[in-house]
């Protein structure tokens, strides 16, 4: 078992064996402020060592980072959280999951929870440059997967991946194109994106992205707008009832929103227009300007 500088000792970690990814993810998330048990609970998803508890694992060493003091003792965490995410995303030899996707995703954008954790700082231009094509590569990698033959549950998972790739490409290009360097922007915390409505209520606080400003160097970045990401609206609205969010969520459906012609457009669509940006098509950066101002418009 790894050690953690200036740590409280762990809680028995014996209570947890049998404990399963989802239920140990669900422990940490109904848990702030517990940090010893976070961090078994963080142990626990890296000793079951599947695509998706690794994943957990990750996501759950960024989240602590955020809320330990110590700089050493968060550098350490932020590595592991490296490994974490890197062995979940090497499990897509195996075929691409939706795990080890999300996996990519969160690697993709793990330099920023750098700058924002160990120097309370937006990356630098050329990190967010690189973090953008980190983000193209994750894409292209869902979008061939779906091409392919995948099992039905893992095709939605992978779905519902690409819709939140789509949506923080486009922010992305945003901040390095258009922004004054003061945007960042982020997968949500396991906790934020786990969040369920309160005792009573039938409202859910939970959100996929978030982007994060800092306008003053003197401060941290400070949380600006949550977003999370749909695919659709469901097209028969008597057989389905929708989620309902908290007002400060912006939903974003990405074949519906996203659209530019008055027709849904197809989800790989974002992403053949940000290879073909990259290959000079003018045609396709105009319409990814398009598609961001309909997203800015959604955020507010």
């Amino acid at each position: 078992m790894k050690h953690y500088k200036s740590l409280p000792n762990r809680s028995s970690s014996q209570h947890f064996g049998n404990i399963s990814a989802n239920d140990a993810a669900k422990e940490f998330q109904t848990h702030p402020g517990n940090v010893p048990l976070r961090f078994t609970l963080m142990d626990r998803e890296a000793s079951i060592g599947s695509d998706l508890s690794l994943k957990y694992a990750g996501k759950m060493a960024i989240e602590l980072a955020y809320q330990i003091d110590d700089s050493e003792t968060r550098l350490q965490l932020l590595d592991s959280a490296q490994k974490h995410l890197e062995a979940s995303k090497a499990r897509k030899a195996f075929g691409l999951t939706g795990a080890s996707g999300n996996a990519a995703v969160e690697l993709a954008l793990l330099p920023q929870h750098r700058y924002s954790i160990m120097l309370g700082k937006v990356a630098r231009p050329k990190v967010m440059e690189s973090i953008y094509l980190d983000l193209l590569e994750a894409g292209q990698e869902h979008k061939n997967a779906l091409a392919g033959n995948v099992h039905p549950l893992v095709r939605q998972d992978l779905k519902g991946n690409l819709s939140e790739i789509s949506t923080l490409m486009l922010l992305q290009r945003f901040a390095v194109q258009e922004g004054d360097g003061s945007w960042s922007i982020l997968p949500a915390s396991l906790s934020s994106d786990r969040g369920k409505a309160n005792r009573g209520s039938h409202v859910r606080n939970s959100w996929d992205i978030e982007v994060q400003t800092q306008y003053d160097l003197e401060t941290p970045p400070e949380l600006q707008y949550k977003i999370q990401v749909k695919t659709r609206r469901h097209a028969n609205k008597t057989h389905f009832k929708r989620t309902i969010y908290a007002e400060d969520i912006a939903v974003v459906y990405v074949q519906d929103d996203l659209q530019i012609n008055g027709q849904i457009m197809p989800l790989d669509q974002i992403i053949n227009e940000c290879i073909a940006e990259q290959e000079g098509d003018e045609v396709s950066a105009q319409k990814l300007n398009r598609r961001t101002g309909r997203l800015l418009d959604i955020l507010g």
